[in-house]
């Protein structure tokens, strides 16, 4: 998914149900992911200061338990990223893949 309109345009997402029954596991030890709040990040492609201020970001959200969800570019923008800067890893139970339906 590549987002194309102006930055000031307004994206909408909604949750489609689905079956928690096959939720895998708990996160250290209580909750299952499904319950843990979370917070999903669109970040402009190609913006090297973006991009470190969401990798800040991220890090500040997972360390106070917050998961994060990204998409694809998100995620290879942060591969990019010199991985020694990162406080965090990508493969985090915490990180999430986010990949939209097109309708």
């Amino acid at each position: 998914m590549e987002l194309i309109g102006p930055a000031t345009g307004q994206v909408v997402y909604s949750w489609e149900k689905r079956d928690t029954s096959s939720e895998a596991g708990t996160v250290n030890g209580s909750s299952s992911l499904s319950t843990i709040p979370a917070a999903l990040f669109l970040v402009k492609q190609n913006d090297k200061e973006l991009t470190t201020v969401a990798a800040n970001t991220i890090s500040e959200l997972i360390t106070r338990g917050i998961q994060v969800l990204i998409d694809d570019s998100l995620k290879e923008q942060l591969d990019q990223l010199n991985s020694t800067n990162l406080d965090f890893h990508l493969d985090s139970h915490m990180i999430r893949l986010f990949k939209p339906k097109v309708s």
